[in-house]
């Protein structure tokens, strides 16, 4: 799990979405299960 999926799982996290995003975190990354983050 990255950190992106982590922040994406929690309710109220978006600033920490945006700015992992707007550092370059990989939104296409997958986990072991091969799953994407789900974006909003």
């Amino acid at each position: 799990m990255t950190a992106l999926h982590a922040a994406v799982q929690k309710e109220g996290h978006l600033d920490v979405v945006v700015a992992l995003i707007e550092q370059g975190a990989q939104v296409d990354a997958r986990t072991a299960k091969v799953h994407p983050p789900p974006l909003f």
